[in-house]
């Protein structure tokens, strides 16, 4: 689950990239209807 100012969207993620992001990250992400692409942290 990834939420925003404005918005909330769950999105299945990859374990290799679950462990890595985790609550309270701040950063850009990209996806593609309901697939995740990609996390960026600022």
């Amino acid at each position: 689950m990834l939420e925003s100012e404005d918005n909330r969207i769950e999105l299945q993620v990859k374990a290799d990239v679950s462990g890595v992001v985790v609550e309270g990250d701040e950063g850009e992400l990209t996806y593609q209807g309901t697939r995740f692409k990609e996390f960026k942290r600022f």
